[in-house]
């Protein structure tokens, strides 16, 4: 069991600040995360991603990459992840509809079968 624990990085469980993590200014973050959905929307998972983990160390706190992180899930067909994603993202921010959009969706999407609604961006 230690040897599993070895592999997550330390700022994950402690929810300390990594003193290597470069600092990003919130208008860094957004073109971020605008790079990161338009490389989502072109298909390009693993790109958007790693954008997203340039945002510094606070990206896994910021409604924004939450809710970006929930549509990479989505699109691996890991629904679990992305609805876990999205609720994170709300907690973050109550007042962030993208978040809230896809929850609802997914929410008509697994009860009903379909949904109205399309993918919510920041956008």
């Amino acid at each position: 069991m230690a040897q599993l624990v070895a592999h997550f990085p330390l700022n994950w469980f402690t929810r300390r600040r990594d003193p290597k993590a470069l600092p990003t200014d919130p208008l860094m973050r957004q073109e971020l995360v605008r790079r990161a959905e338009r490389a989502l929307r072109a298909g390009k998972l693993q790109l958007a991603n790693g954008l997203l983990e340039e945002c510094g160390d606070g990206y896994l706190r910021d409604a924004a990459c939450l809710n970006v992180l929930g549509l990479i899930a989505e699109a691996n067909d890991d629904w679990k992840s992305a609805r876990r994603h999205w609720r994170c993202a709300v907690r973050a921010d109550r007042s962030y509809q993208p978040a809230w959009q896809n929850i609802r969706r997914h929410f008509e999407l697994f009860n009903w079968g379909q949904s109205r609604l399309s993918a919510a961006f920041a956008e």
